[in-house]
């Protein structure tokens, strides 16, 4: 009776705090996601990184020694073949691992470029 904006004000006071506690909220969901992200770039980047400081060193040292085999004529022809395809085959895993994990990195730039249609 004495104070008719009262229950108005606790209402508007009390949706008031469901918008902070809704935007807390997303605030942590946009963190765990950005944290998952980073995660997955690292982890990307890291094994794009071991293939092309390991693996592709070795296909190509294979390759040598498979060519040098083949022309000593050690190895036949499908013998060298298959080593060469090998080599390419990790050629095409480093490049795929790269590139990954460059998309990764940059849609952490642009969050909402995984979003788009």
């Amino acid at each position: 009776i004495f104070d008719r904006g009262r229950a108005d004000r606790e209402r508007a006071r009390a949706q008031a705090d469901v918008a902070r506690a809704d935007l807390a909220i997303a605030e942590r969901e946009v963190e765990a996601r950005r944290a998952a992200a980073l995660a997955e770039a690292t982890r990307l980047e890291d094994a794009a990184r071991r293939y092309r400081d390991d693996v592709l060193p070795q296909a190509r040292r294979l390759s040598r020694i498979a060519t040098a085999s083949f022309a000593e004529g050690e190895i036949d022809l499908v013998g060298l073949l298959e080593t060469l395809d090998a080599q390419a085959e990790a050629v095409e895993d480093a490049t795929e691992l790269t590139y990954r994990a460059r998309i990764a990195r940059l849609e952490l730039l642009n969050p909402t470029a995984g979003e788009l249609p």
